[in-house]
């Protein structure tokens, strides 16, 4: 990581294009419940944005990172009486535990895929022009391999990816998180995690994203793209064992 310059993007980078600030994100949260109420057909989606919404007034959370902590240090005062032995109270537990977690996932990356839809419809010019300052103006692929820029980043949402697509001109179904573009640890052509390079460009995600979902299958990680429509993120959950929303895992 000699002579390299790291750039760290976080909640203030995405605000201007419709995403919570972490002290606004519960208003958030209501405001997509209010939208959602409006909708039919989302019944298990509203269900999972308004108990995510009450535990986090429940524990006096500011952000769904603090709510996922917080639901574990609960869900371990209430195991400590219980002892070792394994029992059915253990279980119940474990899956109250799961299922409040998932839930919270769940909200948080349908709410940010929500406003995506109207970001994207922005041009993302702040983003764009950060990339061009990062590039130099250089759109051809050789640019990734020639500078000594890195970028870290603590958001959830997909900005600065879509507008790296945009302005390195891929298609839409280019694996852009591979070591070949984004080089961000991720390989969705063979659904599984990748190496980095550390002597090119690479884009790091440090709470995970949105639209990723991630699972264990035969002792390996694995990883797979959601849809952009909200309304079939929880029917691609509940289909598929084990899935679950790649976000602060």
């Amino acid at each position: 990581m000699k002579d390299k310059t790291v750039y760290i993007l976080g909640a203030g980078c995405s605000v201007n294009y419709g995403y919570p600030l972490a002290k606004d994100f519960l208003a958030g949260l209501k405001g997509y419940l209010d939208t959602l109420s409006q909708r039919p057909n989302c019944e298990r989606l509203k269900q999972c944005v308004t108990n995510t919404v009450n535990l986090m007034e429940k524990y006096r959370s500011p952000t769904v990172d603090r709510l996922v902590l917080q639901i574990v240090e609960e869900i371990e005062r209430q195991r400590q009486p219980l002892g070792f032995i394994v029992t059915k109270k253990h279980n119940e537990l474990d899956g109250l535990e799961s299922r409040h977690i998932l839930e919270a996932k769940v909200a948080t990356t349908a709410l940010f895929l929500e406003i995506e839809a109207k970001a994207r419809r922005t041009g993302l010019q702040g983003y764009r022009d950060f990339l061009n300052i990062i590039f130099e103006g250089n759109r051809d692929q050789n640019a990734l391999k020639l500078t000594n820029i890195c970028v870290l980043s603590f958001n959830y949402e997909r900005l600065f990816e879509i507008a790296f697509v945009d302005f390195f001109r891929l298609d839409a179904n280019t694996d852009c998180h591979s070591e070949t573009w984004l080089n961000s640890s991720l390989n969705f052509l063979h659904r599984q995690e990748a190496s980095v390079d550390l002597n090119r460009f690479c884009f790091l995600k440090l709470h995970g994203t949105a639209g990723i979902w991630a699972a264990r299958q035969h002792g390996k990680s694995k990883y797979g793209l959601y849809a952009n429509r909200t309304a079939k993120l929880l029917s691609k959950i509940e289909q598929k064992k084990g899935l679950k929303p790649f976000v602060k895992n």
